[in-house]
């Protein structure tokens, strides 16, 4: 097993390593016309990081099925199993995306900026006007062309099952008028949380990427109603795998 400081030190050793870069990648940036060239390009960096922390951890990934690239953006929604979900699935996903984090996030050195530059979202969770703010700026990221990452559960399951999506989480698709791009991830707390104090062990994480599920669904059905069924259809994904 490895301690949890010496993948947090990776962490934000490789971010602060690669900070001088980000300069160097804004400018450019400028320089791209293609949107989705440029918003590749801004990705290669923090995909280097998440296959570091991994391999660092000794964490290896098996994809079940394809992993398509979406030209368009998607809103990705995931089950959030443990703190390695989201080094897992930058790696592992094709496509450039931000995500929705807790805005205690924004406070760790380096990452910040990486962040900001992949069009991230914080929240604060004891906030109900942070929510919206942060509906908001998700909303005007999928119309500007951006992919996002949700975690309906709003917090770790360490395991112990899929939580309940919260109401309301996949109204950003719904909004944007955008495809909801369901992903089970299953293994991420055998790495660090099910451990006694957090210590780091070697393990698989397994990702499966399901079948996307179009906007119009939303004129068939309340966003309650989808919101459980794509719930319902990572859950019992999880649990095949």
């Amino acid at each position: 097993m490895l301690h949890t400081a010496k993948v947090l030190f990776t962490i934000i050793g490789a971010a602060g390593l690669k900070s001088f870069k980000l300069n160097e990648v804004k400018r450019k940036q400028q320089y791209i016309e293609d949107f989705h060239e440029r918003n590749r390009f801004t990705q290669l960096q923090p995909k280097l990081w998440a296959r570091n922390i991994l391999n660092t951890a000794g964490v290896k990934v098996k994809v079940h099925g394809d992993l398509p690239y979406y030209k368009e953006p998607v809103l990705y929604v995931a089950n959030h199993e443990g703190n390695f979900d989201i080094p897992v699935l930058i790696s592992t996903i094709l496509q450039p995306f931000g995500f929705v984090s807790k805005q205690e996030v924004e406070k760790i050195p380096f990452l910040k900026d990486w962040m900001d530059l992949m069009h991230c979202i914080y929240i604060d969770r004891k906030d109900r006007r942070s929510g919206v703010k942060m509906l908001k700026s998700a909303i005007q990221n999928l119309n500007d062309g951006y992919s996002i990452l949700i975690f309906p559960e709003g917090t770790r399951s360490k395991g112990e099952g899929i939580q309940e999506f919260k109401a309301g989480a996949l109204k950003m698709a719904q909004k944007a008028k955008v495809n909801i791009v369901p992903v089970v991830i299953k293994g991420t707390s055998e790495i660090m949380e099910k451990n006694d104090h957090n210590m780091i062990k070697e393990g698989i994480v397994q990702i499966k990427m399901l079948e996307p599920i179009e906007p119009s669904i939303f004129k068939e059905q309340s966003l309650q109603d989808v919101t459980t069924m794509v719930e319902h259809k990572i859950k019992n994904e999880y649990e095949k795998l």
